[in-house]
Order: structure tokens, then C-alpha cells, then sequence
């Protein structure tokens, strides 16, 4: 069969999309500030909670980033996602382009993935596998990111590109660790629909799963090198050596 040629990206969204050397440091200022802003807001509410007169107020607004690219909305980011070639991640009017995964990556995903698709077939909830964007609010700024894993059960979140209300959310450690332990762990919390958030190391001659759940105020209450655990979100229990059986 033919293969069809790529569809173009428009101009518009190909020259305005991080594709350059400079997307390192204004990616990582980006998550930076990304989290900084929800250890802010988490502990502004605290001090008014507290009878605090809001000492705080203004703070994040110091901090700016004076080289950003030009700003791009989010329907011209949904529209680029569909004819571009590369995935983006979405921060607030900027685009950043995905690195690809490893094969150990790749493999531990589909076996987490494959195992909540045969436990949860014929069940109102949707599995997906990296390939479904989930879309969320911080401070007001919009995000996008692609979950290595997503599991969704509200009927009525059915975007045809994204979903904002997950059940579940699975990350398997990348090489920058602090993307999934520190931005996507503060900002995943923001989603009050998520019950579980839980990060898998790709190291095979170190497993380990790490679960964070809302009902355990986030704490990381359970650490899994071996033997058996629950996602209680999904009432599926998998055993460690599963998850790494490739």
C-alpha cells in the first residue's frame, strides 16, 4: 500500500513550537515555576485558613520569564497536535516538544496498561496509553500533558482529544525523575477527580512502584520493590514482577 505523505504542520504552529536548543532551559523554568506556583497557592489558602493576611499575595507574579516564545492558545495547540509529527506538552501559551521513551519504558507501560484493559473491560472506564492528552488547570494557566497511563470513568468527560476528570494516573520514571516526582506529582493533585497518582521506576534490576493516593493525603504511604499491590482506585491487584515481566 502507498504510504500517505505527513500532513504539514501549519507555519503558525511549526515556527512557534520549542524545537531549538533553548527548549531545555525555558522547559525547566517553566516546571519550575509550574510547581512553585502550587507550593505557593497550597500555602497562601493555609495562612488565610489561618487568619493570615495574605503576606503571600503577588509573590508568584515575580516570578516571569522575560525570553518566553510567543504565546500560543489552546485551541491552535489542539489543532498543531493533530498535523504535527512531534507531541507537544502544553505550559501556559507555550509548547514543548516530547522526547521519546526506551524500550524498558515502552514495555512496562504496555504490561501496566494491557492488565487495567483486561480488568476493566466491559466497565464504564476508559484505559489509555500515552496517547490521550489530559488537560488541567493551575493557578488559572492551562496545561496539557500525555500521561503514560490514564484511566478515565465520568461518562461525561468525553473531549474527543483530551480528558480532564482521570481516576488514575501512572507515570513511568523518565530520566528526568523530577518531572514525574515533583511537577506532575503537585500538579496531578489539582485534579479532584484523581484518586491515585502512581510512578514506576524503569530500572528493572530495581523495581519499584510508589502510590500516592488523595485519601492518604498524598503521602507516599506505599513503596513496591516486590510481591503484590492494589490500585484500590480500579480494585485491581498486580504483582511486581508483572510489571516487569519482558
Amino acid at each position: 500500500m502507498k504510504r500517505r505523505a505527513p500532513k504539514r504542520v501549519s507555519v503558525k504552529y511549526e515556527t512557534r513550537c520549542v524545537t531549538d536548543n533553548w527548549q531545555l532551559p525555558n522547559r525547566a523554568n517553566l516546571a519550575l515555576v509550574t510547581s512553585c506556583a502550587i507550593l505557593w497557592r497550597s500555602l497562601h489558602e493555609h495562612l488565610l485558613r489561618c487568619g493570615s493576611t495574605g503576606i503571600l499575595d503577588g509573590a508568584m507574579q515575580a516570578q516571569r520569564l522575560t525570553d518566553s516564545p510567543p504565546h500560543i492558545t489552546v485551541e491552535e495547540y489542539l489543532e498543531g497536535e493533530l498535523q504535527s509529527e512531534v507531541r507537544h506538552e502544553y505550559f501556559d501559551g507555550h509548547v514543548f516538544a516530547m522526547a521519546g521513551a526506551s524500550d524498558t519504558h515502552e514495555m512496562i507501560a504496555m504490561n501496566l496498561a494491557a492488565a487495567l484493559h483486561a480488568h476493566l473491560k466491559g466497565k464504564p472506564c476508559q484505559v489509555f496509553k500515552d496517547g490521550m492528552k489530559l488537560r488541567l488547570q493551575v493557578m488559572s494557566r492551562d496545561l496539557f500533558y500525555y500521561p503514560d497511563i490514564m484511566v478515565a470513568c465520568d461518562p461525561a468527560d468525553a473531549h474527543r482529544f483530551f480528558r480532564e476528570k482521570p481516576r488514575l494516573l501512572i507515570e513511568v520514571l523518565s530520566e528526568d525523575e523530577n518531572k514525574d516526582l515533583v511537577e506532575k506529582y503537585f500538579a496531578y493533585q489539582r485534579i479532584s477527580s484523581v484518586e491515585e497518582y502512581v510512578v514506576v521506576s524503569q530500572d528493572k534490576a530495581k523495581p519499584e512502584v510508589r502510590i500516592f493516593r488523595r485519601a492518604e493525603g498524598w503521602e507516599p504511604g506505599e513503596t513496591h520493590h516486590a510481591g503484590e499491590f492494589t490500585l484500590r482506585s480500579v480494585s485491581l491487584a498486580l504483582k511486581v514482577s508483572d510489571v516487569y515481566s519482558f
